[in-house]
């Protein structure tokens, strides 16, 4: 996932044909526009492009959803610096 600040919310996908042909392409953008729309109201304000791999065709709904969700968490936690 990119994120870049913005007074905007918005997002985007990038699933390409290593992915597979366009019904299972397709489909993959269709869970994961529903999996989004549950959550954009608790996401902060930006630009999200959502990269997908290869693997994601085995996942299941709640894979993915699970995926983004950690996702979305990873980006709101605070960086830690490393310790030497």
């Amino acid at each position: 996932m990119l994120y870049v600040s913005n007074r905007q919310k918005r997002v985007g996908f990038s699933v390409s044909k290593k992915v597979g042909v366009a019904v299972v392409r397709n489909r993959t953008k269709r869970r994961l526009r529903e999996i989004l729309r549950r959550l954009l109201p608790e996401m902060k304000n930006g630009l999200y492009v959502f990269v997908t791999r290869p693997c994601v065709v085995q996942s299941t709904y709640e894979q993915m959803d699970a995926q983004v969700k950690s996702l979305l968490r990873r980006l709101d936690s605070p960086k830690k610096s490393p310790q030497r």
